[in-house]
């Protein structure tokens, strides 16, 4: 850097901090200006501040003090409501009097608001408060005090913020001012100490740089000397390792240029290999070409073509030794190019394979025979299938004979000792039968061939539905059989229900049979993991005879049980235990247990399962259930708490009761309190004081209670359910529980108005009138004829009979049917040719396709399948119950009957209602605005606005019951639910309701 460059430099930094230290002058002068103004607008503010404030925290304290007299009614809030008006009062009038820049009209108006809001308290509140009507006081305050509470509040907030933000900006101005002070001054100091800096860095750099240059220059020169010497000792060294290399390779490498076909190098490894010295390939070119095998020519002058046209060659071929011997040569070579892109040189090795060749040899052998030795075991594996298959169809035969032949006889008049031999043929059959399930599903599992299914479905129901079904045998022993889903587990998920399914009936019936007395518990619980939808806990709690800690791994090894003697207690396959882990890791899931002998067992199903996005634990519908008073009925602990646990959930208030004396007491307590329960759930086994007894003391003290009694019991025995239909209780449910049942019958008694539809939908087949059907049965074997023939002889339809195939086809072109019932399995024509046969026929005449449900004993996937693509629409599998076969032809009659009956259209109720007289002057406005929703209703629902809709059907639900319009309350309740469920048509219906009560209401103030 030269001298006038610094110089210039130390100029610049003077002027700079000249001007610097005038902007320091100036805003010192600016930061006593502002001070001065921010001392008066403070001491003006402030005060107005602190009157807004008091104001605010006294308007508050109103408000809060009226809703607490409206609920409790103590005087003593009263009085102090009446002091804060005053404290109010005095404060807006020196606020009046010191306005403060703040517009004296605006603090008028605030002065009348206050009076106004006075008076409706006064008045209008504690006067009908006073008189008796609390829920009307209430409703008063709502909807006309607070409003004018409310825009007082906004406007007083007004005028703080008004204040704040005056001094806040004074604040900020004086603030900004010192800011920039401190800037200023700090930026100066720094510019001179930067100036000092530069002026001595650069004096400094003048002599320094000289003494680097000389000194780089000797560095360099010695540098550059070393490394030459380095260099030259790493080339010595690197060339004797080439060559060390190059001689001890195995492989023989060469290098031969291809111009002259001189020989470059060759390993001393060809000596090894060829058994020909050295030598004698440097002094005869063609010795090489010599030993190659005559057969294998043609490879090695392939090869020579490939590099000669500057390819890379790589080749094996054979070559004899001159002792006679054959050895595998394994050819590498590769062209090298000049800088102008010809090739000049090649370069190769020379490996000896005969080794890896006659390994290979060896190797393709036992290939081969590994092969050949696959094809048989799938043959045998196929042939095992294949006999599985046939013994199912022929032991499943038998089966539907004797299984129907049984049911048939339990319809005929027997003595009591033939019924119970026929209840141990019948559980003698259903025992055989499952013992077959569990071995083809075992065989599957061993082969491989078990294929799982990935569909939607409906957890929570498939839980329920299965508990259900053992409940039976639960309630049979005695034993209480709990279910427990948590509230969190989603109901839509992707899997393999049925398998799932077979799983928890293993293990639930596990636990019946080793659980002589106490209780089973099934609870199921949901896991969030990262990278997967969810893992699903199923855990399966029993108070049986516990399982020893040294068979808690041997107990699912196949037939194998925990007792293993001749004289066991219990019986059994000992495969239940075994197929239920291997489906379950099948689903990448496991099945573990924990025990305590003599106690109990706990046994753990984990799988995962894809969830449904979309899927809820709950519908929205069931929040209906909010605020409602219930009472739970029960002995048992465990079922208190799950009870509770799912109402409490839904937004219940839930009181529990171990005893029927204790649900008396809650029960009257309850009344005397004036919030009496909405629902009872009342468990019909209890001791002392059963269920029952409740009940009928219920409906001989409280006649005239509009609680809805549920009746809950583990069993279905039809005497129980007379004696409670004689109480008036209509409402009867089976444990274990059924979620969604419960909730939805609880739903169901709150909405009378969908009470005819929801009957509908859940009435029993038996109670439909059954159609006239006309159903061919097409099967060969005389037992089964007479078995479907008698199953359906006390019906209407009408049944025709077929013994194969080819009957079948003519008889369908003869008559119209409704139904066929086709077996698969026959001589002359089989069912899967006689159901290709008739849809050829239709297809030709043009003919409606006819229903045809294969009826065969073939359980396994493929076999339905197989009926499916052969025509048929759906598939019975033998050993076939009347209780099944008539389901399906119910079913089908359904889903082919014309219509199902309409709902009732909704009509208003009474026109003429009593209201009382204090509140006439409130009952016009009020039903002025009802006539304002019919339009606003309308409107929110072309814009989807269904939350706006539930909000005012809340509303009415509680303040049309309030002023003694019950139909209004109604009204509001069926919006609030129809608004949950988004039923756009059900709002529509609501509305049209209310247009008609309004239109007719005719009121009598009493």
């Amino acid at each position: 850097m030269k001298l006038f460059h610094v110089r210039f430099l130390v100029v610049s930094f003077s002027v700079v901090i000249i001007l610097l230290l005038g902007k320091l002058v100036y805003n010192y002068d600016q930061m006593t200006l502002f001070n001065k103004n921010v001392q008066t607008m403070l001491s003006s503010d402030l005060p107005t501040l602190s009157l807004n404030q008091k104001l605010l925290f006294e308007l508050s304290e109103r408000r809060s003090l009226v809703r607490s007299y409206l609920l409790s009614g103590n005087e003593l809030d009263k009085k102090k409501y009446l002091t804060v008006t005053m404290a109010m009062g005095q404060h807006f009038k020196e606020l009046l009097d010191h306005p403060n820049g703040q517009s004296t009209d605006v603090i008028a108006q605030l002065i009348k608001d206050n009076e106004k809001m006075g008076g409706l308290i006064d008045e209008q509140v504690f006067k009908v408060y006073d008189r008796g009507s609390p829920l009307v006081a209430q409703e008063t305050f709502r909807e006309f005090v607070r409003p004018v509470s409310d825009t007082l509040f906004d406007k007083l907030s007004t005028l703080k913020d008004d204040s704040e933000e005056r001094i806040l900006s004074s604040g900020n101005q004086l603030l900004d001012a010192s800011h920039t002070l401190l800037l200023t001054v700090i930026i100066v100091s720094l510019m001179i100490i930067l100036i000092i800096l530069a002026i001595a860095v650069i004096n400094s750099r003048f002599i320094a740089s000289a003494f680097r240059k000389i000194h780089k220059q000797n560095y360099m020169l010695g540098k550059n000397a070393k490394e030459l010497e380095n260099k030259n000792s790493e080339l010595f060294q690197t060339k004797e390792q080439l060559k060390n290399i190059f001689d001890s390779m195995e492989v023989a490498a060469f290098s031969t240029n291809l111009k002259t076909m001189e020989l470059l190098q060759l390993s001393p490894a060809v000596e090894t290999i060829t058994g020909v010295p050295l030598e004698d390939f440097f002094n005869h070119v063609g010795r090489w070409k010599e030993l190659v095998h005559p057969e294998d020519l043609p490879i090695y002058e392939a090869a020579r073509e490939e590099y000669t046209q500057g390819l890379k060659s790589d080749r094996d071929y054979r070559i004899i030794r001159p002792d006679g011997e054959l050895r595998w040569i394994h050819s590498v070579i590769t062209p090298i190019f000049d800088l102008d892109g010809s090739h000049y040189q090649i370069t190769g090795i020379l490996n000896d394979v005969t080794e890896r060749k006659l390994a290979e040899d060896v190797r393709n052998r036992y290939e081969a025979e590994l092969t050949a030795a696959r094809d048989e075991a799938i043959l045998a594996s196929s042939v095992k299938s294949q006999f599985l298959a046939a013994m199912s169809h022929e032991m499943r035969s038998p089966l539907n004979a004797i299984i129907g032949m049984a049911e048939i006889l339990q319809n005929t008049p027997i003595t009591s000792q033939q019924h119970s031999y026929l209840q141990s043929l019948l559980r003698a059959s259903d025992s055989l039968l499952q013992l077959i399930n569990q071995l083809l599903d075992l065989s599957k599992i061993e082969e491989g061939h078990l294929q799982l299914e990935d569909e939607p479905f409906d957890l929570i129901e498939l839980v329920e539905k299965t508990m259900e079904i053992m409940a039976i045998n639960a309630h049979s022993k005695g034993l209480e059989l709990i279910c427990d889903i948590a509230s969190a587990v989603p109901h839509k998920v992707t899997g393999d229900p049925e398998r799932l399914r077979q799983i928890l009936i293993n293990l639930v019936s596990n636990a019946i049979k080793f659980t002589p007395n106490g209780e089973i518990g099934v609870t199921v619980t949901h896991q969030q993991l990262e990278n997967e939808g969810g893992r699903f806990v199923f855990s399966i709690r029993d108070t049986g005879i516990g399982i020893p800690a040294d068979k808690l791994e041997s107990i699912f090894n196949r037939f194998t049980q925990v007792d293993a003697s001749t004289t066991r207690k219990y019986g059994g396959t000992g495969l239940g235990l075994t197929i239920s882990r291997d489906l379950a890791r099948l689903m990448k899931g496991d099945v573990t247990v924990k025990s305590v002998n003599g106690i109990g067992s706990t046994f753990t199903l984990s799988v995962p399962l894809d969830i449904d996005p979309a899927s809820e634990p709950f519908p929205a519908s069931f929040d209906f259930l909010q605020g409602l008073r219930i009472l739970v009925v029960d002995d048992n602990s465990t079922n208190l708490f799950i009870l509770s646990k799912l109402l409490t959930s839904r937004g219940a208030r839930v009181s529990e009761a171990d005893h029927g004396l204790t649900a008396l007491d809650k029960i009257k307590d309850a009344i005397d309190s004036g919030d009496p329960y909405r629902f009872i759930l009342l468990d019909y086994h209890m001791p002392d004081f059963d269920g029952l007894h409740v009940a009928q003391k219920i409906k001989e003290q409280y006649q005239d209670i509009k609680t809805t009694i549920l009746m809950l019991s583990s069993d279905n025995i039809s005497t129980t359910v007379k004696q409670t239909e004689r109480l008036g209780i209509e409402r009867f449910l089976v444990k274990p529980i059924k979620q969604m049942e419960l909730l939805t019958m609880m739903k169901e008694a709150l909405e009378k108005k969908q009470q005819l539809y929801s009957e509908l939908l859940q009435s029993q087949p038996a109670s439909q009138p059954l159609l006239p059907l006309r159903i061919l049965l097409v099967e060969d074997n005389d037992d089964n004829q007479l078995i479907i023939q008698t199953m359906l002889g006390q019906t209407p339809y009408q049944l025709d009979v077929a013994s194969d195939g080819a009957e079948a086809c003519e008889k369908v072109k003869q008559k119209t049917y409704d139904l066929v019932l086709m077996d698969m399995q026959m001589p002359v024509m089989d069912g899967y040719t006689a159901t290709q046969e008739i849809r050829r026929w239709e297809q030709a005449t043009g003919q409606t396709p006819l229903t045809i449900y294969a009826l065969t004993a073939h359980a396994l996937k493929e076999d339905r399948q197989k009926c499916l693509d052969a025509g048929c629409d759906a598939h019975l599998t033998k050993p076939i119950t009347q209780h099944t076969l008539l389901q399906a032809i119910y079913e089908f009659s359904v889903n082919h009957s014309p219509s199902l009956p309409q709902l009732p259209s909704l009509q208003p109720n009474s026109n003429t209602v009593n209201v009382n007289a204090g509140f006439q002057h409130l009952i016009p406005g009020y039903l002025e605005k009802r006539r304002s929703n019919l339009i606003t209703i309308p409107q929110w629902l072309a814009a989807g606005d269904y939350e706006s809709i539930r909000i005012l059907g809340h509303s009415l639900k509680g303040s049309g019951a309030s002023y003694g319009l019950e139909r209004i309350s109604d009204i509001g309740a069926e919006l609030e639910q129809a608004a949950k469920d988004r039923n756009a048509d059900w709002i529509r219906i609501s509305v049209q309701a209310m247009r008609e009560y309004l239109a007719h209401l005719e009121i009598t103030y009493v």
